[in-house]
């Protein structure tokens, strides 16, 4: 047997057919942890856009680019490392809301911008500082930065079943942060693990203040007539949502 392939930078996640196949796969009701536990807790952060200028980090296919439209954001630019999530994007909203960067060298001539989203982007970043910075450079005095990353408890060690639905969980390690090779949506890929006082932690250091954090509890109503897996989303925090502002 040959030797497995290297695990991918997550842009380059994301440049893979069968990756994007299972991605955009639809899932059934109440299942996707996304849906249920994410997304509620990001848009109660995010408020109200109407009138405002957004930048999404990690836009993807722009899905919330759309949706942050529909609610009435008066500008919206979307940024992305894979050059086939862009391509949707550019599909979707047109070329002119979504550049092609890698967070790491974000250098956008508009600035001024009133709200900086993230979603599940994050954690496929080593240098979280270096990029919160960045975003940073790009709000205007007062604007903020809310972004999601898998939770510190998920990050630290990949217990997962792929065979099945996930039971249990183990948390090991949590004291070494860095890269953690991992296995998503069937190809290794690189994530980076930081725990929940190394996050606070940059987004100081990023010049930030801390205005909220959310650990994305499970919203019952989300999930229609799964009680189960409304009972089985209780047992563990899979995100962590992090709201800042630029002084």
């Amino acid at each position: 047997m040959g030797e497995p392939p290297p695990p991918f930078p997550g842009p380059a996640l994301y440049e893979q057919a069968s990756v994007l196949d299972e991605y955009f796969a639809p899932r059934p009701a109440g299942e996707s942890p996304v849906e249920t536990m994410e997304l509620p807790a990001l848009w109660r952060a995010i408020g109200d856009v109407r009138g405002l200028a957004v930048l999404d980090l990690g836009c993807g296919d722009g899905w919330l680019g759309a949706a942050l439209r529909d609610r009435g954001c008066s500008r919206y630019t979307g940024v992305d490392g894979s050059a086939a999530m862009v391509d949707r994007a550019w599909r979707r909203l047109g070329p002119g809301a979504v550049c092609h960067q890698r967070l790491e060298e974000l250098d956008l001539e508009a600035r001024g911008f009133d709200l900086a989203v993230s979603s599940k982007v994050l954690h496929y970043v080593e240098h979280l500082v270096a990029v919160l910075q960045r975003a940073a450079e790009h709000l205007r005095p007062g604007g903020r930065l809310v972004y999601t990353h898998e939770h510190p408890v998920i990050t630290s060690f990949e217990a997962r079943d792929p065979g099945g639905t996930r039971q249990a969980w183990t948390v090991d390690g949590y004291f070494r942060p860095g890269a953690r090779e991992v296995s998503f949506l069937g190809a290794p890929v690189v994530k980076y693990h930081r725990t929940f006082e190394q996050h606070l932690a940059a987004v100081a250091g990023a010049g930030l203040e801390l205005i909220g954090l959310s650990e994305c509890a499970p919203v019952r109503e989300r999930f229609g007539d799964r009680a189960d897996e409304y009972e089985r989303r209780l047992r563990i925090p899979l995100f962590l949502l992090v709201s800042t502002r630029r002084p």
